[in-house]
């Protein structure tokens, strides 16, 4: 696997010094924006969902999962935010489903500062991964 340097390198030959500087800036920003989400999560018992929000499948059967734990007992109760994107969302119906168990952002903005940083981040976040 490449260090960060040579990613880092690959990333400027492809695309150019804009977008590797483009992609950096939001990075800061999203790890920022995760450093002060924690003490709010931590205070209001909040926990963010990522789901591979592209297929049907993990759309309805890692939520399902999710809320039938918590309606079953299983899981710690939480007041959950399912982060997804509207432009390849696989069903959007389904989030009207969804936004009965889960608090639905579908912000692009807050999708593109978000997204990579709460993938790494295991404080923010609930894995669903396991079902």
């Amino acid at each position: 696997m490449p260090n960060i340097y040579e990613h880092s390198l690959k990333v400027i030959k492809e695309k150019g010094i804009f977008s590797f500087l483009n992609r950096a800036f939001l990075f800061i920003i999203g790890q920022l924006l995760c450093f002060f989400l924690y003490p709010l999560c931590w205070l209001t018992n909040t926990k963010f969902i990522l789901v591979n929000y592209a297929a049907v499948g993990h759309l309805v059967g890692e939520l399902e999962c999710y809320a039938k734990e918590g309606i079953l007992g299983i899981r710690p109760l939480y007041r959950t935010i399912l982060l997804v994107s509207r432009k390849n969302l696989a069903n959007p119906h389904l989030l009207d489903y969804w936004k009965k168990y889960v608090f639905v952002v579908d912000n692009p903005v807050l999708f593109l500062l978000l997204w990579e940083p709460l993938k790494r981040n295991r404080f923010l976040c609930y894995d669903v991964g396991r079902y």
